[in-house]
C-alpha cells in the first residue's frame, strides 16, 4: 500500500484531522505500512504536499494546519477548517528574493554541527520524498559536489531559493522539514524573539557537549 493510499485509509476511518505523524504511527499500528528510513512522516507530508498541489481542488487531502490534513469529502465541522499556510510559509513568502539566501544560509550556519548535519539529510530526505531531483537541481545551479550529501549550507539555501521561485510544491516540502527544527524556523522568523532562539541553540549545544563528556 502507498503512503498517499494509507493516509487515505486512516484518515477515513478516524474522521479527524491528523498529522503526518499521527497518520504514519496510526497506519503502522493497523499494519497498512512497513515504514523504512528516518523520516516516514516527512515523506508521507511530501507525498500529501504534491498531491495537493497538482490536483488542487481536485485532490482528496486538504491541509488545515502546520503539517496537519482532513479530507476534502467530510461534510461536517472539523473538515470545514479553513486551509491556512503555515507561518514559516507565511514568513518566508515574505523574504524578498535577493535576501532569501543569505536567510537560509545564516539559519543553517548558526546550528550547531551535528543539528546542521542532521537538518541537511532530512531536508534533501523530504524535499526528494516530494518529487525533486536534488542532484541534478544542484547541477543546474553550479554546484559540483559529487553528492547532494556534501552539499554545504550556501549550495542548500541557492537550492531551496530556487525551489521557492520554481517549484512551489518542493518548497512546501521543505518548510515541512524546516518547522521540526525550532532552530531554524525561530531564525528564519525576523519578529520572533532572538533571544529565545540563541537559548535554544545554547542548550541543543549543552546537551551535545554533557552527552560527549559522559562518553
Amino acid at each position: 500500500m502507498s503512503y498517499r493510499e494509507a493516509a487515505l485509509e486512516i484518515l477515513r476511518k478516524e474522521r479527524r484531522p491528523m498529522t503526518a505523524k499521527e497518520i504514519i504511527a496510526a497506519a503502522t499500528t493497523n499494519g497498512l505500512l512497513i515504514v523504512g528510513g528516518r523520516t516516514p512522516d516527512a515523506s508521507l507530508a511530501g507525498r500529501l504536499y504534491t498531491d495537493i498541489q497538482r490536483n488542487g481542488k481536485k485532490s482528496l487531502f486538504i491541509q488545515v494546519g502546520p503539517r496537519k490534513y482532513a479530507l476534502r469529502e467530510w461534510n461536517d465541522e472539523t473538515a470545514k477548517v479553513v486551509e491556512q499556510p503555515s507561518r514559516l510559509k507565511v514568513i518566508l513568502m515574505k523574504i524578498s528574493i535577493n535576501n532569501l539566501c543569505e536567510k537560509f544560509y545564516n539559519s543553517i550556519m548558526a546550528l550547531a554541527e551535528d543539528l546542521r548535519a542532521n537538518f541537511i539529510h532530512e531536508l534533501l530526505a523530504g524535499m526528494r520524498a516530494a518529487g525533486a531531483n536534488v542532484t541534478n537541481h544542484l547541477l543546474l545551479l553550479g554546484v559540483h559536489s559529487g553528492r547532494a550529501e556534501s552539499a554545504s549550507a550556501s549550495d542548500i539555501a541557492l537550492l531551496l531559493r530556487y525551489y521557492r521561485i520554481n517549484q512551489p510544491a518542493i518548497f512546501d516540502a521543505a518548510i515541512n522539514i524546516m518547522e521540526k527544527f525550532p532552530e531554524v524556523a525561530m531564525s528564519l522568523d525576523e519578529t520572533e524573539d532572538k533571544s529565545a532562539a540563541n537559548a535554544l541553540r545554547n542548550s541543543r549545544r549543552g546537551s551535545g557537549s554533557l552527552t560527549r563528556q559522559k562518553l
